[in-house]
């Protein structure tokens, strides 16, 4: 509960609001204007992923304030537009392992680039999947 609460506090001093020693709920007009707030951000972000609007999407990861959220929403946003434009600089942005070797894969394969850059790709099994898949190709 404790990391929460340093959430929430986070919060406040962000948005300069009064912070409490008692813990307690805001009042339902308060409440009910944050959810509204949050309704329109999530909607925000969903009509950013379904219109691949990615930099939409990249300004809405940056409100994020949980850290390994933010984290989460830019692997996001790298692979996405790594996709996009075949760019393999954008792969070595994302942070979780699994989700940046798929990205190195994609982008190697789908583009037909050059069979060394399967070396980028950590997992043994993806990355001779790679080799293997352009050796085919060619």
């Amino acid at each position: 509960m404790k990391g929460q609460m340093a959430l929430v506090e986070e919060f406040h001093r962000k948005f300069r609001v009064l912070i409490s020693k008692n813990p307690s709920l805001i009042p339902e007009d308060r409440s009910s204007n944050g959810f509204h707030l949050m309704k329109k951000e999530v909607e925000e972000y969903l009509a950013g992923v379904q219109n691949g609007d990615i930099e939409k999407v990249f300004t809405l990861c940056q409100k994020i304030i949980n850290m390994e959220k933010r984290a989460n929403c830019f692997d996001f946003y790298y692979y996405e537009r790594s996709q996009k434009e075949a760019n393999l600089e954008l792969c070595k942005q994302i942070l979780n392992e699994q989700f940046k070797d798929n990205c190195f894969f994609r982008v190697i394969v789908d583009s037909r680039k050059e069979e060394a850059l399967c070396n980028n790709i950590r997992d043994e099994n993806k990355r001779e999947s790679c080799f293997a898949t352009l050796k085919v190709g060619n």
